[in-house]
C-alpha cells in the first residue's frame, strides 16, 4: 500500500515455529492495545526469523499512532498505551527475551 506505515515488535527468544500460540496473541493484544486505533491498526504478518510481528497503520491514522508511540516512548499518552507497554516489557522479562521496536515508511508495496 503506497505511503504504508509499519510497526514491527521484535521478539528474541522465539520464531514463528516455537512461540506458543497463546503467547503469541498476548504479544500481539498488547501490541495493538499500544499503538491504539484499533479501526486503522492491522495485522500484518509474523516475520521469518526472531519473532518479529508486524503491523500497518492506514494513512487516516498514521500521524495519530506515531504521536502514540512517541508519547509513551517518554512516558507519557494515554494510560491504557502505557500499560500495554508495560505489559510488553513485563512478558519479555517472563521470557527471558529482549524485544524491540521499529516503524517503518514504504513507499511502495515491495
Amino acid at each position: 500500500m503506497p505511503g504504508e506505515e509499519i510497526y514491527e515488535l521484535h521478539i528474541d527468544v522465539f520464531t514463528p515455529e516455537t512461540i506458543p500460540m497463546a503467547r503469541l496473541a498476548d504479544y500481539m493484544t498488547s501490541f495493538a492495545e499500544l499503538l491504539g486505533h484499533r479501526e486503522h491498526v492491522h495485522f500484518g504478518k509474523v516475520k521469518q526469523g526472531s519473532l518479529v510481528l508486524a503491523a500497518h497503520v492506514d494513512g487516516i491514522a498514521q500521524r495519530k499512532v506515531e504521536r502514540r508511540v512517541d508519547e509513551v516512548r517518554y512516558g507519557v499518552g494515554p494510560e491504557l498505551a502505557r500499560k500495554a507497554l508495560q505489559e510488553v516489557d513485563d512478558k519479555l522479562a517472563e521470557d527471558n527475551a529482549v524485544g524491540s521496536a521499529a516503524a517503518t515508511r514504504r513507499s511502495m508495496c515491495i
